[in-house]
């Protein structure tokens, strides 16, 4: 027992002092190490900031060229972590500055060379860094890099892929008649994106446009139905119509907002018949057309379904009454003088559209 007693007091004891000190002194430097990193990240991303509004707002390119050498040199730009803390300083500007401001950004990404960075983030192995890479060529309108994104479109990770088609087309030049035959899932969101670029970049209708809405691929269906309405298309009327069979919902919901936007009027028929078997919203939409291309046949539809009042959602109702209202406003006199519910709704509905 004596032995071990004077091991303990000789070594174990005075071993775990200097190991504790040891850890202590070790978690002490890394916090102080964390803190002066933390401080110097901050104080190079104010000069980023600093750099970068210079840069927008000098007056000559003399006076641009200046700037730059000057940032390259107070800042230690070798440095891929402030070559990120630039790009995303950049990023933030783009997102929130609008004009000419735009065009100059640009040419700071480029001059800068922070494309580089961004064709590394794209030759990564990790998919969400190939997304940030081609997110930031379609920020700074990097045409240059379209070649980089292209083989992306048929990636077979979804997020990457509708990245990629969203940038793609935010670059691109060419005409769009190739998307007829694209084979991949789009995402809802990415379809109003694509939609929206489509529109926004004054694309042309592409001239295989009936391709599109007989595509396997529903995406495509979606997307060129939408294009149809926008650019008022009604050259495919009866390929709409037959869209009203599709067994998928969100397709029979794009096609009858396309026979409302084109007023293909031998489409009533095929509504009337359709209703029962669709959902609220659905049924929503259908009556929303049956008010622009309806008949005397949708009214005799219309005053059928009010006079199954136990049958109708309220939503619908009013929907109901809205449709009738807006074929035939009189209707009402000569047969709902007498229902103060229906009365109501349709007072109501008249205040909403006058």
């Amino acid at each position: 027992m004596e032995f071990i007693k004077d091991m303990l007091v000789q070594y174990l004891i005075p071993i775990t002092a200097v190991a504790f000190m040891i850890f202590v002194a070790v978690v002490l430097i890394n916090r102080y190490v964390y803190e002066e990193n933390k401080l110097r990240v901050e104080e190079i991303k104010m000069r980023a900031s600093e750099f970068i509004t210079n840069l927008l707002f000098v007056k000559s390119d003399e006076g641009y060229g200046q700037i730059l050498d000057e940032l390259k040199r107070e800042l230690p730009f070798k440095k891929k972590f402030v070559k990120e803390i630039l790009l995303d300083t950049l990023v933030h500007y783009q997102l929130n500055l609008k004009g000419g401001k735009k065009e100059m950004l640009n040419k700071i990404y480029e001059d800068l060379h922070l494309n580089k960075l961004s064709e590394s983030y794209i030759k990564d192995s990790r998919w969400h860094q190939k997304s940030l890479g081609i997110y930031h060529f379609q920020v700074f309108n990097y045409t240059k890099g379209i070649e980089l994104i292209r083989p992306y479109l048929y990636h077979s990770n979804e997020k990457l892929r509708s990245d990629a088609f969203v940038s793609f087309l935010s670059l691109t030049s060419e005409n769009i008649e190739f998307l007829a035959d694209y084979n991949k899932k789009i995402g809802l969101v990415d379809e109003l994106k694509i939609v929206d670029l489509i529109q926004s970049k004054k694309f042309s209708l592409p001239s295989n446009i009936d391709k599109w809405i007989l595509s396997s691929n529903e995406s495509i269906v979606r997307i060129g139905l939408k294009l149809m309405g926008f650019y008022n298309h009604n050259q495919n009327a009866g390929e709409i119509i037959k869209l009203l069979n599709s067994p998928s919902r969100t397709i029979r919901y794009e096609a009858i907002l396309a026979i409302k936007k084109l007023s293909i009027s031998n489409a009533e028929d095929s509504l009337i018949d359709l209703y029962d078997r669709e959902d609220k919203l659905n049924k929503l939409a259908i009556l929303d057309a049956l008010s622009e291309i309806g008949s005397a046949a949708t009214v005799n539809f219309l005053d059928m379904l009010l006079h199954q009042n136990h049958f109708i959602d309220s939503d619908e109702k009013i929907k109901i009454v809205s449709s009738l209202n807006t074929i035939d406003s009189d209707y009402f006199i000569a047969n709902f003088a007498e229902d103060k519910d229906i009365d109501l709704i349709r007072k109501h509905v008249a205040n909403l559209t006058s």
